[in-house]
């Protein structure tokens, strides 16, 4: 399954946006032989402590979720500064809150997002499971925006 850590410097000026996001479209098949099933899952973690330079203010975190099932709906867009709710939706019994390994396969057709900032680690996870004709889409997203004081450069 894919996962990605990025290592944010603490001396550097960074900005970002991870996102996390899973797409699973499953349609009827004629072949009894091919798979029942569409699963999607992605992970994003940034690790490690940033500070704020001087010259640079209005920092402003913002983490996002969203997760649809055709049939059950959407649940979301919810957003908080540094942990929105998780988006589950789908006939499963949802997953816990802040729970970024993966769901699985054996829980239940869903769709689920979920969002953290946190101290030295911010994660999203999208995730999506569909054994039925039908659409399953889910997103998280964690951003960071901020002013640069006059002078300052963003490369």
């Amino acid at each position: 399954m894919p996962h990605r850590r990025v290592h944010i410097g603490a001396q550097s000026l960074q900005a970002g946006i991870l996102l996390a996001t899973a797409t699973a479209l499953f349609g009827a098949s004629a072949d009894p032989a091919r798979a029942a099933f569409a699963y999607a899952f992605s992970d994003d973690i940034a690790a490690g402590s940033v500070s704020t330079p001087e010259g640079v203010s209005g920092v402003s975190p913002q983490t996002t979720n969203v997760s649809s099932f055709s049939g059950f709906g959407t649940d979301g867009p919810v957003s908080a500064p540094l942990d929105a709710p998780q988006t589950f939706v789908g006939p499963a019994v949802a997953a816990p809150q802040n729970f970024f390994g993966q769901y699985g396969t054996g829980v239940g057709q869903y769709a689920r997002a979920d969002s953290l900032i946190g101290e030295g680690e911010e994660e999203n996870v999208a995730e999506v499971f569909r054994a039925s004709v039908g659409f399953a889409s889910s997103y998280a997203t964690i951003a960071v925006t901020f002013t640069l004081g006059s002078g300052l450069n963003c490369l």
